[in-house]
């Protein structure tokens, strides 16, 4: 799926950093996680099944066989949707 640039620049004003995802010919678009996303997802104690969550939280538009919950395309989307969720490194000290 091809998206345009106005398109992912209205997405960027919206929701902050926009994230592509594309495997095979197929592709899609997710805007940045929240606190209130990591929350959501955070309930469920398979890794899996907390990155399905943040998937359909995170979803702007797509091919459909991304998140339609059949097949590889779809495992291996889901899989991806860990590399959206960033944390800077922080310093921690014992004192």
């Amino acid at each position: 799926m091809e998206f345009t640039k106005e398109k992912i620049e209205a997405y960027k004003a919206e929701h902050g950093d926009v994230y592509e995802i594309s495997l095979h010919g197929k592709s899609c678009l997710l805007r940045e996680v929240t606190r209130t996303d990591l929350a959501y997802a955070a309930t469920e104690p398979n890794s899996f099944v907390m990155a399905e969550k943040l998937l359909g939280q995170l979803w702007l538009e797509g091919d459909e066989e991304m998140r339609s919950g059949k097949g590889k395309l779809y495992n291996s989307t889901v899989i991806a949707v860990g590399k959206v969720v960033t944390v800077e490194e922080a310093e921690v000290k014992k004192l």
